[in-house]
């Protein structure tokens, strides 16, 4: 099929902090509070801030000392503790990623309240709440590594134990059957799980041969914050895949106001023809591609209604996509006089290119069917639908004769096949803890 234009426009995820996904992309922050002799102290207040959004979540510990803090939106943080009779404590720099579960504990030293412990360094820590295995993606490197048509889904190979199983010519944001082909830690291609901020992002699709896992959306690089490729999954909240997880988050406002805009154009003399064209000295066919988009993202500032800054923040991501490039596939369409209803020419080929009129479909004894066949195995015009007419002026005409039949009468390798794709994204966060 001679594609002339796909055009893909996707308004995708107005999230409030509130919502509760299956599978989730927001981090938790736990850990226990004791004093220098190892003894636990309990009712602390904790206090946990987002120092990106000024955002605070506070906490306090249980009987057993313990606290927690759970759906953190991934970024900077810093936790501050105290309790009666014991200095405050400030532990900063602390960057929860993806689906975290970081274990931070900390201990008070006694002391006058006023007083304030900063501790500044510390060991890296490790992620000791959860058995599962993978690798993140950072912000980083979603940000500075190269990567084709500005698809953040190529960084998922920087995982340990993942390797990509699809075409590599079908890799563009719009083919959504290959662009997540990755084999994890042994488990077919097309067989992993990628969800959007915790809300699940695939569906179930037909590749040609078995019903597999497809991405229903790609989000442009400049939208995406990092995301978790996890390899070996043991979280029970996760159990509709045999292969991995993919947990990608989205960007989420800060208190500064941030933006970027690109333009990405590729020059058809560098492109190489095709193996089939050269080989059959046809030339190599037009290229066209042209890539652009914009990002934005901050507090929600309406003026003399909402100051958004510490509570309410906004993204807003559009990106789009025009390219002509050669199929390289042998197609066939139909011919001007198929366009009409007219496919007379087959009967010369024999009964069974007849075709039948399915309204005069009706039983006859012994559970049998019959229809009458079209005279002359035409397609009355009224009989046509006006929708069909117009698809049609999509398809390229016939190049070649092709076979007796009318099969491969547009073999042209190089015919290019024009696409247009956009997206937009919008995110909205409110920070529901807060009183204002």
């Amino acid at each position: 099929m001679a594609m002339r234009l796909l055009t893909f426009s996707v308004m995708v995820l107005l999230a409030l902090a509130a919502t509760c996904p299956a599978q989730e992309a927001r981090g938790s922050i736990l850990g226990r509070v004791s004093d220098p002799s190892g003894a636990v102290i309990p009712g602390a207040s904790i206090k946990i801030t987002n120092t990106a959004t000024g955002v605070s979540t506070p906490a306090a510990t249980n009987e057993q000392g313990n606290y927690l803090a759970p759906y953190l939106i991934p970024g900077p943080y810093r936790i501050e503790a105290e309790s009666r009779g014991f200095k405050r404590v400030v532990r900063d720099g602390i960057e929860l990623r993806v689906n975290d579960r970081l274990e931070v504990n900390l201990t008070l030293e006694v002391g006058d309240v006023a007083e304030q412990v900063t501790v500044v360094a510390d060991t890296p820590m490790l992620e000791t709440a959860t058995a599962s295995m993978g690798s993140v993606v950072d912000a980083r490197r979603v940000a500075e590594l190269p990567f084709p048509h500005g698809n953040p889904y190529h960084l998922i190979q920087l995982a340990s134990g993942v390797a990509f199983a699809q075409s590599l010519t079908l890799d563009r944001p719009f083919e959504p059957t290959h662009i997540v082909g990755y084999t994890m830690d042994g488990a077919r291609s097309n067989r992993s799980e990628v969800s959007l901020d915790g809300t699940t992002n695939t569906a179930s699709g037909n590749t040609g041969t078995r019903n597999e896992l497809i991405s229903s959306w790609v989000p442009p690089a400049d939208v995406v914050s990092e995301f978790k490729v996890q390899t070996a999954v043991f979280d029970v909240t996760v159990g509709q895949t045999e292969g991995g997880v993919v947990n990608v988050s989205l960007k989420s406002g800060t208190n500064a106001l941030h933006g970027t805009a690109y333009y990405v154009k590729m020059a058809p003399e560098l492109t190489a023809n095709l193996f089939f064209s050269n080989r059959n000295r046809i030339p190599r066919g037009n290229f066209t591609y042209n890539r652009w988009g914009t990002m934005s993202n901050g507090p929600v500032y309406l003026p003399k209604l909402l100051d958004g800054r510490n509570r309410t923040f906004y993204l807003y991501g559009y990106e789009g996509i025009h390219e002509e490039r050669p199929r390289g596939s042998t197609l066939t369409v139909p011919t001007a006089k198929q366009r009409e209803g007219d496919f007379s020419d087959l009967l010369a080929l024999g009964s069974r290119y007849q075709i039948f009129d399915p309204s005069t479909r009706r039983t006859e004894a012994g559970g049998r069917f019959r229809s009458d066949p079209l005279a002359g195995n035409i397609i009355p015009a009224s009989r046509v639908s006006p929708i069909a007419k117009k698809m049609l002026g999509y398809f390229a005409m016939p190049t070649v004769a092709g076979t007796v039949d009318g099969r491969n009468n547009l073999p042209l390798p190089n015919e290019p096949e024009p696409i247009t794709y956009y997206t937009h994204t919008f995110r909205l966060d409110h920070n529901l803890s807060e009183k204002h």
